[in-house]
């Protein structure tokens, strides 16, 4: 500290002029280096809006059969979604369980646009101290477009 108290104040300038040009480099550099990963962003973005822009309330009406297994591989359960499932409308789920899910699946569900930044950070590193999955950062609306657009097979154990 005493080092930059001792010098002039022409000094100082340089020093910080000097500073300052080097954090614009790097500035630069990083712009460039990113932009094409923004530009891939943008275009998926753009390429969501108009598939959701098209879409129609049956297109999130799942068509597929679930099957459950037990640990020796016998099904236990067939759901399939034309007779054991049944939709009903917004209005008639209580309040209730509009709220249970909202608190266990996205709490900040009312607060972003679909992507919750700090909980995909957060969870990048939850898991990368643990070097396991155990953290999830995917929002509600995240889940859905995953269950309607991507295939659903899904397999767990060895």
């Amino acid at each position: 500290m005493r080092f930059y108290m001792a010098l002039t104040r022409r000094k100082k300038r340089r020093i910080r002029r000097i500073i300052l040009a080097v954090l614009g480099i790097i500035i630069c550099i990083a712009a460039v280096i990113s932009l094409p990963t923004v530009m891939k962003v943008l275009k998926l973005r753009n390429e969501a809006v108009a598939i959701a822009a098209k879409s129609k309330a049956d297109d999130f009406k799942s068509t597929q059969t679930t099957v459950a297994y037990d640990s020796k591989g016998s099904v236990l359960l067939t759901m399939r979604a034309s007779k054991d499932m049944y939709y009903v409308t917004y209005s008639e789920i209580p309040q209730v369980i509009k709220d249970a899910f909202v608190v266990t699946e996205d709490k900040k569900f009312y607060s972003h646009k679909g992507i919750d930044y700090f909980s995909i950070l957060r969870a990048i590193i939850a898991n990368q101290k643990s070097d396991e999955i155990e953290q999830g950062a995917s929002t509600i609306t995240q889940q859905l477009a995953r269950n309607v657009y991507l295939k659903q097979e899904v397999t767990v154990g060895p």
